[in-house]
C-alpha cells in the first residue's frame, strides 16, 4: 500500500478515493468509481455517469422532525438551565451581600466596644491616677499620725516618769 493518496481524474482527492486505494488499487483506476465533481465537464462522453453517494441522501421529514424536536427540548432545557443559573447567581449575589453587610455591621459593632473599651481603660487609668495621689496624701496622714503617737508616747513617758519622781 502506498502512503500517497491518489487524485480522481478532475483532480480532487476524496475520501472516496482514499478509501478505494486502501482496499482495492484497481478499482481507482477507472471513472466509473471515481465521482464526478459538480459542474466539472467529463473526460470520457461515453463513459456512464455515476450517481454521488450524496445524490442518494435525501432528508426523511420524520428524521428532521424528530430533530426539530429534539432541538426544541434542549433548546427548553438549555433556557431552564440558564434561568436555575440566573436564579442561583442572584441568591449567591444576595447571599454575599448579606454577608457584606453582616461583616461591616460586626465590624462597626466591633470597632465601637473596642472605642469603648479604651474609653473605658482610660477611665480607669485615671480613677488609678485619682487613688495614687489618694494614697500619696494618706502617707502624708499616717506620717503625720505616727509623729503625733510618738510625740503622744513621749508625753505619756515624761508624765509617768514624772509621777515616779514625785511620788517617790
Amino acid at each position: 500500500m502506498s502512503s500517497r493518496i491518489p487524485a480522481g481524474s478532475d483532480g480532487i482527492i476524496n475520501s472516496e478515493d482514499n478509501v478505494a486505494s486502501s482496499s482495492n488499487t484497481s478499482m481507482t483506476s477507472t471513472p466509473e468509481h471515481r465521482p464526478a465533481r459538480v459542474g466539472a465537464r467529463r473526460s470520457d462522453k461515453n463513459a456512464p455517469r455515476v450517481r454521488r453517494p450524496s445524490d442518494d441522501l435525501i432528508p426523511d421529514p420524520l428524521v428532521l422532525h424528530d430533530l426539530e424536536v429534539q432541538a426544541r427540548a434542549i433548546s427548553s432545557n438549555l433556557d431552564m438551565c440558564l434561568r436555575d443559573l440566573r436564579g442561583s447567581l442572584r441568591g449567591m449575589s444576595d447571599l454575599t451581600l448579606e454577608h457584606m453587610q453582616t461583616y461591616s455591621s460586626a465590624i462597626n459593632s466591633t470597632c465601637d466596644n473596642v472605642d469603648a473599651a479604651i474609653k473605658s481603660m482610660y477611665k480607669l487609668v485615671a480613677k488609678a491616677e485619682e487613688l495614687t495621689e489618694s494614697v500619696d496624701e494618706a502617707k502624708k496622714v499616717v506620717a503625720q499620725i505616727k509623729d503625733m503617737k510618738r510625740l503622744v508616747d513621749l508625753l505619756e513617758a515624761r508624765l509617768i516618769a514624772d509621777n515616779i519622781t514625785t511620788t517617790q
